[in-house]
């Protein structure tokens, strides 16, 4: 059932067992768990579409020395909160790319090397779920136990391993799964309202009811048993902090930990960085067939202290290559490893640019905050401050240094250092702002992402991400979503 907000009767209140708040990736995949399981209200700020006032909602602030004092890059700081932000049914996945991969075994881990990293939970506690998440994100389920390739394209030392990022179509979840939502006598869907505030009983201990807003003037409330927050990693700890009239410092904020580790992906270029390789096959259009993602082991990680770094190759115009190849590696043919046991095939070395996929580090001085100015619908808006720690750059530098020795070691190619671009291309990835731990003093949510000052409010999302690892959350999001309402169930 889907109702819009705005025709919902003034400060009435709806009462339900579970409320979810966002039609995200999470809150779409435990909408879909639970609607067998009691009354369900799910709860979007925007519409079915695109809306322009709904996206004046996400404007704040950034600061923090990530950012250059470049025309570009102020400009994307200026538009970042805005960019990066889909309120509308279905969330980000309206506009992910679709690389699938489930976070390595090591990122769960507590590294010695990275402060305040370190799970409540290990892998094993999602390699159930990941292949659960493989069908809602349309990969194949065997992906989520097949991660590595079989490397035959590059021979390089046993530092380096391969693996796989599999590719959804993108599966638009407020696309694919709207019928079924819409659809259900158990789910009703709440359009156009945001939720403003969240009100607690007299102890402060148990959230009784949200307050709903429309940029039209409507409001209303929801009362429930129980509450997930799955709004993203910058809005979920916006609205904890904006319930700030029974708790000064927000709900669930005691310790000041709400908002803070916050975490993005990096994805720069190596400039000039373009990387003479070999064993590289031609397509018919030009470009050579894109790979998988090339990572070091967890033993040379923790050797030379850094964080995990994924190196992927781009592909470049066939006249680039043959320039570059001309001039720096002359002599040098490639080979095919998939035909030269049959005809001894050579091809011409080509060339391509070397791109990272970046894990950040959780660092508690990055992180959202309230800004004096106030929405149309009377909350703080938020102000992110991000800066890069000098484990980031150590990590960023080094492992470009390593790959490049080992892609000569091996003869597999050459690659030229140049400048790198750091805020050239990033995820879009909201990470850490909630997160997830054992200790309440470091920590947000618990092990089954209940918040830990609270009876009955969960919160979904990669805010709730220890640490990053250098993949594309969205996997990950959809496997905890489905955990998380294994664990409601059974509660």
């Amino acid at each position: 059932m889907l109702i819009d907000s705005n025709q919902v009767e003034h400060n009435s209140t709806l009462k339900t067992d579970l409320c979810i708040i966002g039609s995200g990736a999470a809150g779409v995949t435990l909408a879909r768990e639970m609607k067998a399981h009691g009354d369900v209200i799910l709860v979007e700020s925007g519409g079915l579409d695109f809306n322009m006032e709904v996206y004046d909602l996400n404007r704040g602030s950034v600061s923090g020395k990530a950012w250059s004092a470049t025309m570009a890059s102020k400009k994307l700081q200026y538009m970042y909160l805005q960019t990066t932000r889909h309120s509308f049914f279905g969330g980000s996945t309206n506009c992910w790319t679709g690389f699938c991969r489930p976070l390595e075994a090591s990122v769960f881990e507590n590294r010695a090397w990275i402060p305040h990293s370190g799970w409540p939970i290990t892998r094993s506690d999602l390699d159930h779920y990941y292949p659960q998440a493989a069908i809602l994100c349309e990969v194949s389920e065997q992906y989520a136990q097949h991660e590595q390739s079989d490397g035959r394209q590059f021979k390089f030392s046993s530092d380096l391993r391969p693996a796989k990022e599999h590719k959804s179509p993108p599966t638009r979840f407020g696309i694919k799964y709207r019928d079924e939502i819409l659809q259900s006598k158990t789910i009703r869907t709440y359009i156009n309202g945001t939720v403003t505030n969240l009100i607690c009983n007299a102890v402060g201990d148990t959230v009784e009811r949200v307050e709903i807003k429309t940029i039209a003037g409507n409001s209303y409330f929801i009362e429930a048993g129980r509450f997930i927050l799955a709004t993203g990693g910058l809005e979920n700890p916006r609205i904890l902090l904006n319930a700030n009239k029974q708790h000064k410092k927000g709900l669930g904020n005691e310790n000041d930990v709400v908002g803070r580790f916050f975490m993005e992906h990096l994805y720069p270029k190596v400039r000039p960085g373009l990387t003479a390789l070999s064993a590289v096959r031609w397509t018919g259009n030009d470009k050579f067939d894109e790979f998988g993602i090339w990572t070091f082991t967890p033993e040379v990680r923790k050797q030379h202290a850094l964080l995990n770094v994924g190196i992927a190759f781009e592909s470049t115009e066939k006249n680039e290559a043959y320039q570059f190849a001309q001039s720096v590696l002359s002599t040098s043919k490639a080979i095919d490893y998939d035909s030269v046991t049959n005809d001894n095939t050579h091809y011409d070395s080509i060339v391509t640019r070397a791109r990272l996929h970046i894990e950040l580090s959780p660092n508690p001085d990055n992180r959202v905050t309230l800004s004096e100015e106030r929405d149309k619908l009377g909350m703080q808006r938020l102000n992110l401050h991000w800066q890069f720690s000098e484990l980031d750059k150590h990590s960023i530098y080094k492992s470009v240094d390593l790959f490049a020795l080992e892609l000569g070691k091996s003869g597999n190619g050459r690659m030229s250092i140049g400048r790198l671009s750091l805020l050239e291309s990033f995820g879009a990835h909201h990470i850490g702002t909630t997160r997830m731990g054992n200790d309440p003093k470091i920590s947000v949510v618990d092990a089954n992402c209940k918040m830990h000052e609270l009876t009955n409010l969960y919160i979904a999302g990669s805010s709730v991400f220890p640490t990053a690892g250098f993949e594309n959350p969205t996997f990950t999001i959809v496997a905890l979503a489905l955990r998380l309402a294994d664990h409601l169930r059974a509660s």
